[in-house]
């Protein structure tokens, strides 16, 4: 019966891929089945839920399973999906924004802003266009910068809000004198590529014949890892023009910030401002804000007083677009121009504007050293340089492949990210400034560390029956379901692999973590207030650490909740790294402590995070009460 139901099943999703792109109703049960954002685990999806989970764990996919049952090809698969994109909307995006600002935010006039913008999206969604959110330019921005640094590229791209430079273009309706949407980043006269701008003719050659000119990169014909001169010790001096907007000030400062947490190797020191275009030291880079676009002079310059870095505003005071224009004065190319491009992304040169050409050439000593990296703040967007709002550059299914090998989420990532640095951008900037710095590092990106249940208009999440987030981590711990994340739960609570996956910028040792480290900040009220859930610890030494990944499976810390340590050739290892999850600490003293055991293998700081330790939940909390007084509050009811 069981296999009988499957096969239904499996018939009804490759009857629903056949069908993707000719369906469009909202109603479309095929669209619900695809998208697997389920509520009450009925028999049917339960099934669905379970070939997912089976499929996941062997490390295959539903489209290699119709692939072996139906005919059809994993690379037609692809092809399909490349050819059928629904790209996320900027009005989707923005949405999305305004909710992550309602989820983080606690400043009134901040939520006050973000539900005006949700709205007027909500509105451009059903007239079609841009133009109520377009008015809302400066509000928009305002709150993308308000939440700058909390995402990720990658969770913003899988939560439906990376925001491009084709997006903010779109949004400020920057246009050329055609009437043609342009990005401020591809404004400046006399720059290469758009915003590098040479400080000298022999600069200018050196990028057209696109060789590295200095001795950090390429005395050896070696790979070149940047297009410019690193800062002297790395210390980045620099200024602000005594006119510079304040937006752009602040944007720029929030950026260094973020390079600061990335690359704490590098050092941006204010010197002051001494005249027109000069500050008190030199070499120094000058910060202003004159409308001539986004650009910046290309690393370090020793032989001139001071170099100009220009930042529009409006225009180009998004902390993303800073963070890409600071990685040229640091001495940062573009990612596009990697010689090895062409296998990730195609550029279509018939869609280029007439002269322009030589924006898309190539840097044939280019860095390579590390994975094309699509999410990039140095990559270009999709229509940079292009006739008439056409596509110039679009990506291959290999330049996906880094974030997703499924082909039918390719529409969630774009090129052109602007929401700041990925793990790649940073590794880059060490490897082009330890010439400078020996001991130069990066801390690494993670996203283990702090999460925040999504709350859609301000409260809680539950199905249509009130089951939230604890319900559905519940129904999988007890095998009703494999796995919540295959459910909406999946989407709003981070007990399921879903919420919002915050970033941090985490030390490689995990000695030097902070500790203890938070695992989930989880909404407790229709307001937007929150509370953060901490490891219950009974020493500094006993936390989880957030960089640890098994020898095996390459798993985090929270990825082992619920499952059973020992037995593997890896345990000691494993428990070293993960010594809550795996029940290692005996948190508490006296008589209110853990006794150290666990329930269906969940330690009591992870039952804590996944709210069972309330009386709700008649027989665990009995056994809660016994075995888990310190980390569920037992001895203080």
């Amino acid at each position: 019966m069981a296999k009988s139901c499957l096969f239904v099943v499996l018939l009804l999703v490759a009857g629903c891929y056949a069908a993707q792109g000719t369906l469009s109703t909202e109603e479309d049960s095929c669209s619900t089945l695809l998208q697997v954002k389920k509520e009450t685990p009925t028999p049917a999806l339960i099934a669905v839920a379970s070939l997912e989970a089976a499929t996941q764990a062997d490390r295959i996919t539903l489209q290699q399973i119709l692939a072996k049952f139906m005919g059809v090809p994993p690379f037609a698969l692809q092809q399909l999906h490349l050819q059928n994109q629904t790209k996320v909307t900027l009005a989707e995006k923005v949405e999305g924004l305004a909710e992550l600002v309602e989820d983080l935010s606690s400043d009134q006039r901040v939520l006050a802003e973000a539900r005006k913008v949700a709205k007027d999206a909500k509105d451009d969604e059903k007239k079609g266009g841009d133009a109520t959110l377009q008015a809302d330019d400066r509000l928009v921005v305002d709150l993308a910068n308000s939440v700058e640094g909390e995402l990720t590229p990658e969770a913003a791209a899988k939560a439906g809000v990376e925001l491009t430079a084709d997006d903010f273009a779109q949004l400020a309706n920057s246009t050329d004198g055609h009437g043609h949407l342009v990005s401020l980043e591809t404004f400046a006269n006399g720059s290469f590529q758009g915003d590098m701008m040479p400080a000298s003719p022999e600069q200018l050659q050196s990028f057209i014949e696109l060789s590295a000119k200095w001795s950090f990169g390429d005395q050896n014909g070696g790979m070149s890892f940047g297009a410019g001169e690193p800062w002297a010790g790395g210390v980045v001096k620099y200024c602000f023009a005594s006119d510079v907007k304040e937006p752009a000030k602040k944007a720029a400062l929030a950026a260094m910030e973020q390079y600061k947490k990335a690359v704490p190797c590098i050092q941006w020191k204010d010197v002051g401002y001494k005249s027109k275009q000069l500050c008190n030291e030199s070499p120094a880079a000058f910060i202003q804000s004159l409308d001539s676009g986004c650009w910046s002079y290309v690393g370090m310059l020793k032989w001139q007083p001071s170099q100009l870095v220009n930042l529009q505003s409006p225009g180009c005071d998004q902390v993303g677009t800073v963070i890409h224009e600071l990685g040229h004065t640091l001495g940062m190319g573009h990612e596009q121009s990697r010689p090895d491009r062409d296998a990730y992304v195609d550029v279509h040169m018939d869609k280029v504007k007439p002269g322009m050409e030589i924006n898309f050439d190539i840097t044939p000593k280019g860095d390579v050293s590390r994975p094309y990296d699509i999410l990039s703040v140095m990559h270009y967007g999709l229509k940079f340089f292009g006739m008439n709002d056409a596509e110039t550059i679009t990506i291959k299914p290999q330049g996906y492949i880094l974030y997703t090998n499924d082909s039918s989420q390719y529409s969630k990532f774009t090129i052109g990210d602007r929401i700041g640095l990925s793990q790649f951008d940073a590794d880059q900037v060490v490897d082009l400034y330890k010439s400078e710095v020996s001991t130069c590092y990066d801390r690494k990106l993670t996203t283990e560390v702090a999460c925040v249940d999504r709350t859609p208009n301000g409260a809680p999440w539950t199905d249509q029956y009130s089951q939230g987030c604890a319900a559905y981590k519940s129904f999988e711990i007890k095998g009703t379901i494999t796995d919540c994340a295959l459910y909406a739960s999946g989407h709003y609570c981070c007990a399921c692999k879903g919420g919002w996956r915050l970033q941090t910028w985490a030390e490689a040792d995990p000695n030097q973590v902070p500790n203890p480290a938070i695992v989930v900040i989880t909404a407790t009220t229709t307001t937007t207030t929150t509370t953060t859930t901490s490891l219950a610890t009974d020493s500094p030494n006993c936390a989880d650490s957030v960089t640890y990944r098994d020898a095996y499976f390459g798993a985090a810390c929270v990825q082992w909740a619920g499952y059973q340590c020992k037995g593997y050739p890896f345990s000691p290892e494993l428990e070293a790294g993960c010594p809550v999850t795996c029940g290692m600490c005996a948190a508490g003293s006296g008589n209110c402590k853990d006794t150290g055991g666990k329930l269906w293998n969940l330690a009591c700081a992870n039952l804590k995070n996944y709210g069972l330790c309330t009386p709700s939940w008649g027989p665990i909390w009995s056994w809660v009460q016994k075995n888990c007084m310190f980390s569920c509050d037992v001895c203080s009811q």
